[in-house]
């Protein structure tokens, strides 16, 4: 996480500069520990629940202008949270990145939690049995299993070793 700059030769500044917008950067596949910088791990939050409130948006008939607007960011930013360009890096080093996702989150948030249609689509916990909706984007609080994909508290998770849905579904 080094934005020092060094001298390079002419051939590799162009090579830089042609790619400095292109998405290569898996930061997953590189260093993990990246995301223990907290500007990093901030955008890494923001782009997951942008990945997951994309699914509801692009699904309901009545979010067009949010499902637009979503549209205009670099299409890696929401399909692919863990690549990166070397622009994207900087604009997280800066904290540009945070600023423009952030109220895309609260937009469309705000927007599901509002709606009817994308209501239905939420959640109940299946451990404690709460009426209170939950959903994949909430991502402190809400654990989706990887397999059957269904969400449980994650406070309540944490008390099992495995899904009850994938328990269900083997039996």
């Amino acid at each position: 996480w080094d934005f020092t700059k060094f001298p390079v030769s002419n051939m590799a500044r162009e090579l830089l500069t042609k790619m400095h917008h292109d998405p290569l950067f898996n930061v997953m596949d590189i260093n993990q520990s990246l995301y223990k910088k907290k500007t990093l791990n901030t955008v890494k939050e923001l782009r997951i629940q942008l990945f997951h409130l994309k699914k509801y948006i692009s699904t309901c008939g009545s979010s067009k202008g949010l499902l637009e607007r979503l549209e205009k960011l670099p299409l890696h930013i929401i399909d692919q949270p863990h690549v990166y360009s070397m622009h994207d890096f900087m604009s997280v080093k800066k904290k540009e990145l945070n600023a423009i996702l952030e109220p895309y989150v609260i937009a469309n948030a705000a927007h599901i939690s509002q709606c009817q249609l994308c209501r239905l689509k939420g959640f109940i916990c299946e451990i404690c049995k709460s009426e209170t909706l939950i959903y994949p984007f909430e991502i402190l609080t809400c654990y989706q299993c990887d397999d059957c994909h269904t969400c449980y508290h994650k406070r309540c998770k944490a008390t099992l070793d495995s899904c009850p849905k994938c328990a269900r579904i083997k039996r």
